[in-house]
């Protein structure tokens, strides 16, 4: 009976956490997990089925658990949620639970069976949130614990409820635990996880309760013992000493649950890893007896050991065990640096003797190119100035693959097992990915010898990892410069560079005209429109007044009171000058092939794509400013001048020509799904029902006498009857459009992410910035429908409403899933030899990677040296490359569409194999052999 109830309570307790959802989430897939301060134990809750996530993926770890939601979820455990929502309750079980309240069934029923209490004034308040303490009482009652015993109710009940918890070892690994304050999600998972490690008690001894009148007499003479384990087996194993003869809670109740503190993770700290039912939960490092994470001296390290003693100390860094072990701390200390976190670890936490030092350096890295297809980024490293380093080499992961777009700045701790290396390649695996924090603003101090700089108002440290080429030297100190400094996540940086001045900017001269200073002198102003698209107005020095000229493109710097100005571009066409910031200002001449239409993507002849905000200035010296936000026409043999922000894109284009309009893409047009989603029929009349959608809006009901057949496309509505309510389609083919305000194309491949705001579909790149993603596919749960561009899927089908001018998309709308092609086997058996061509996989979807193995067998005839095999059709995988694996004959190469094996001799045994590695496109690929005769 004991252990029975201790289930129930054991349930109570750790299942109340969280709301009843209607599919569980896995650890893993939590949306919020970065933010768990106890990862361990909500792992490892998550894996026995106690705790589950939010219906939206979501943990909240800092939420807390109302007592009506607990009882709810206590009844659910009990007899099953379907039982549970048929609960009925015809009188209310306190006081303030009317029978209309949520949880009043769910009270009802637990209060009925004795699982909970009310209060002495009658009420249960179902809306109250639990304490620790209240938690802490509730899981000492699964362990076993008797309440009156040890005196957990009335006066002083917290007091014994915290002693005998922290005996009981229910408040380890908390920081700061508050018990009498209600307890977060998170703590109550770690408290939680501290009784499955309990060892349970019972009790032996006399409880005599004599009654005499009104007198009543209760004489105690109990203590509680631990319960003995018979069984011979432990949950635990690992460097501390076992309690097999004691019985812990997780070893009656799940007794598939092991834990072993002698794992290591990928940077080779010591961990606790959990098992469940044989299955690898997770490895959850152990807190390192002293950390490091700044440069730090001998004498430093000798008092932050103190307590400890040397060993023989083996040393990893990023994972990597090193040939030499250390054992002084002057050793220690030349492994630290700032930003290096530097962890020392004893055998066991029973031990005083230093064993093991794990280095983790983390670098700054940018990323490259995101590959939707495979959930994966590339990212590249920058060069590093520590020991770990100094190559900048590129890493494809999918770790932090959905929260970071191309360009993005990110901060990586890569790790290796090869033995004895020191300096990061592309060898190394990703084990963490976070957003770098970046710090902007006016550099006012610097010191080269201890390497600080001063970023609005603040001192920050360099990095031992800093990036080579930009470090405190290529800080300019100046109330005109602006410097950026990319942290990692101790504070210090990783980068620092001084490239764009405040006070300097580009702007087109709108107009020139006199005024009046603070000091009553009369200046010459100059008004215009800033690269940003805004208007300005600055005083001109007398040395620049000549270049004030309307429509002229300058560069403004200040000097003194006013700014100089350099002309880039003259606003009468007659001229144009050299950029004087090569590096972000670029002068165009006007030319028969310098002109682009307002659908390109980028500068023409250049790698500069537009920015997500760019900025396009028109205007010459008899036309004022006009300002669009969206890329615009430019004609052949126009002057223009564009900016370039660090990243290379294009944020700003001024253009030496009058205004430039563009249509904007809207129309009142249908998109509908043509595979019907049931029929009806009305006065004999066939109806069928489709998803259909205007303006990316879904209609609640929308049903028409055209047969689609399957034919997804943008419609036009001839009719509606107001009697049936029925749709008549003007047509059963895809309305398109390829002038005027819009234009739609239909059922295209969505291929690749260009950039932030660009997007190839069907081989052409389209703006994507401001489009509204539907996701149209019968079938798909909410759950699982694209609803942004980093969601789309490489080979997904869609249908485009855009902008005829300018390829800006209104709307995208899903319509397909990514197709498998074919990959297909070929054999031969000629000349002596069989070739057969193998596939890694049956099918591939467009941008899988696919490799196809080719194996040569059996002896070549007489003749047969400088015979060639020639593998066919192999154009149809992206970047196929070939490779020489083993055997012979040795020359294999890849010409045009085909691997070519040749024949090195007569009457040989040949054998060999080769592989062709690239990624799927949209065709299947059906191999074909040819042997040819050589010479």
């Amino acid at each position: 009976m004991k252990k029975f109830l201790s289930l129930v309570l054991a349930l109570v307790m750790t299942m109340s956490l969280f709301t009843i959802s209607a599919g569980a989430t896995e650890y893993k897939d939590l949306t919020d997990k970065d933010k768990i301060q106890y990862p361990e134990a909500v792992a490892v809750l998550n894996k026995l089925g106690i705790i589950t996530g939010y219906e939206d993926g979501s943990f909240n770890p800092t939420g807390s658990l109302t007592r009506g939601a607990a009882a709810k979820i206590i009844v659910s455990l009990m007899i099953g949620s379907d039982a549970a929502s048929s609960l009925t309750v015809s009188v209310a079980p306190y006081t303030d639970v009317p029978v209309t309240n949520t949880f009043a069934a769910y009270i009802s029923y637990c209060k009925t069976a004795g699982y909970i209490s009310g209060y002495s004034d009658g009420t249960f308040r179902p809306a109250t949130e639990l304490t620790g303490y209240a938690f802490a009482k509730m899981l000492l009652g699964a362990l076993g614990y008797k309440s009156d015993v040890e005196k957990f109710t009335g006066d002083g009940w917290t007091m014994n409820v915290a002693s005998v918890g922290s005996v009981a070892g229910l408040f380890k690994g908390i920081s700061s635990f508050s018990g009498n304050t209600a307890v977060t999600r998170e703590v109550a998972c770690q408290m939680a996880l501290n009784t499955l490690k309990a060892t349970e008690v019972e009790y032996k001894g006399n409880n005599i309760s004599v009654t005499t009148g009104a007198a009543n007499v209760s004489i105690t003479d109990q203590n509680h013992t631990d319960v003995a384990n018979s069984s011979g087996e432990d949950y635990y194993s690992g460097a501390i000493a076992t309690q097999v003869s004691t019985m812990q809670f997780c070893e009656q109740h799940f007794p598939t649950l092991k834990l072993i503190d002698t794992a290591t993770d990928n940077m080779m700290r010591l961990s606790n890893q959990w098992t469940y039912q044989g299955a690898v939960v997770g490895k959850y490092a152990r807190t390192a007896n002293v950390t490091f994470t700044a440069s730090t001296k001998e004498a430093a390290v000798k008092t932050a050991l103190s307590g400890l003693t040397w060993g023989t100390a083996t040393v990893y860094i990023n994972g990597s065990k090193q040939a030499a072990t250390i054992n002084t701390n002057a050793a220690l200390a030349a492994l630290t640096g700032n930003g290096v976190d530097v962890e020392v670890f004893t055998a066991s936490s029973s031990s005083a003797v230093i064993s093991r030092v794990v280095v983790v350096n983390s670098v700054l890295a940018k990323v490259t190119s995101v590959n939707t297809s495979k959930s994966e980024i590339t990212v590249k490293t920058v060069a590093t100035a520590g020991t770990f380093g100094p190559s900048a080499i590129s890493l494809t992961t999918d770790v932090g693959y959905s929260k970071f777009v191309k360009n993005d700045y990110v901060v990586v701790t890569p790790y290796t097992s090869n033995p004895s290396t020191t300096a990061l390649t592309a060898a190394y695996s990703v084990d963490s990915i976070v957003a770098a924090t970046k710090v902007t603003g006016n550099a006012t101090a610097k010191s080269t010898s201890d390497k600080t700089v001063t970023v609005a108002g603040t001192a920050y440290k360099q990095a031992a990892n800093v990036d080579t080429a930009n470090t405190v030297t290529d800080i300019a100190v100046s109330t005109s410069k602006t410097a950026t400094l990319y942290l990692d996540s101790y504070g210090y940086f990783l980068q620092a560079t001084g490239a764009s001045d405040t006070d300097v900017n580009v702007m087109m001269i709108q107009s020139k005209y006199s005024a009046l200073n603070a000091d009553n002198e009369i200046v010459t102003m100059a008004k215009g429109v800033n690269s940003a698209g805004t208007t300005v107005s600055i005083q001109v020095n007398d040395a620049s007044i000549t270049n004030a000229s309307k429509g002229n493109v300058v560069k403004y710097t200040k000097n003194g009171d006013g700014y100089d100005l350099a002309v880039e571009m003259k606003g009468d066409g007659t001229t144009s000058v050299d950029a004087t910031d090569a590096t972000y200002i670029h002068v165009v001449a006007g030319s028969s092939t310098s002109d682009f239409a307002s659908s390109a993507s980028k500068i023409p002849s250049t790698s500069n794509y537009f920015a997500s905000d760019v900025v396009f200035v028109f205007g010459n010296s008899t036309t004022n400013p006009s300002v669009y936000t969206a890329v615009k026409k430019v004609a052949e043999n126009v002057d223009y001048t564009y900016i370039t922000n660090s990243d290379g894109d294009v944020t700003a284009v001024f253009v030496n020509t009058a205004n430039s309009n563009s249509a904007t893409a809207s129309a009142d047009v249908l998109f509908v799904n043509g595979t019907s989603t049931g029929t009806s029929t009305d006065n004999g009349t066939t109806y069928y029902a489709y998803n259909a959608y205007v303006d990316g809006a879904a209609q609640a009901s929308f049903s028409s006498k055209n047969d689609l057949d399957g034919a997804n496309g943008f419609y036009l509505v001839s009719g509606k009857d107001s009697t049936t309510g029925y749709y008549t389609l003007n047509g059963t083919t895809s309305y398109s459009a390829n002038t005027g305000d819009y234009a739609t194309v239909v059922n295209q491949m969505f291929t690749a992410i260009v950039n932030s705001r660009y997007a190839t579909i069907g081989g052409t790149e389209y703006d994507l910035k401001d489009a509204t993603i539907v996701d149209t596919r019968p079938g798909v749960s909410d759950a699982n429908k694209v609803d942004s561009v980093d969601e789309l899927v490489a080979g997904m089908t869609v249908s485009v409403m855009y902008d005829a001018d300018n390829f800006k998309a209104s709307y995208v709308y899903v319509t397909g899933d990514a197709t498998a092609y074919a990959m297909n086997t070929a054999t031969k058996t000629t000349n002596g030899l069989t070739i057969t061509v193998t596939p890694s996989v049956t099918t591939a979807t467009y941008g899988t990677a696919v490799t196809y193995t080719v194996t040569v067998t059996g002896s070549s005839d007489a003749t047969g040296a400088n015979d060639t095999i020639t593998i066919g059709d192999l154009t149809n995988l992206t970047g196929a490359t070939a490779l020489t694996s083993s055997g012979t004959p040795a020359n294999c190469t890849v010409t045009g569409s085909s691997l070519v094996i040749k024949v090195t001799a007569d009457s040989t045994t040949t054998t060999g194999t080769f592989t062709v590695s690239g990624t799927a496109t949209a065709n299947a690929i059906t191999p074909t052999i040819t042997y040819a005769v050589g010479a």
